[in-house]
């Protein structure tokens, strides 16, 4: 298992990618953030995700590291789909700890309680 490198320091921490793959994540990142979605997909509506990340000039292990444990979708899914997985991931860090996952901190059988609550 890797960590995902999903966060300033954990991109420029990492040593799977090299400094050039680091500046180019960080700046697909940043820009997957702070622009709207419509914006970016003006000229990749028709394309998969795979195709509008190398559009946007990403090496395949930065698609790699994007599409399987960032967007977590297919690499042949749409390029909008892809695009709102990404965002969502992204507004998620930071929310209930330093990742965007919830996992049960006392045992399994919170969740099925949790669950019941909500009937």
């Amino acid at each position: 298992l890797e960590q995902v490198p999903s966060s300033r320091s954990d991109v420029f921490g990492t040593k799977h990618l090299s400094v050039v793959e680091k500046r180019i994540l960080m700046k697909f990142l940043s820009y997957c953030v702070s622009e709207q979605e419509e914006e970016i997909l003006k000229h990749a509506t028709d394309k998969s995700f795979r195709d509008f990340l190398r559009h946007e000039k990403l090496t395949d292990n930065l698609i790699h590291f994007v599409v399987h444990s960032i967007a977590m979708v297919s690499p042949d899914a749409g390029a909008a789909l892809g695009l709102s997985q990404t965002k969502k991931f992204l507004e998620s860090l930071g929310r209930y700890g330093s990742t965007p996952f919830l996992w049960s901190m006392y045992g399994s059988g919170e969740l099925p309680q949790a669950f019941c609550r909500l009937c």
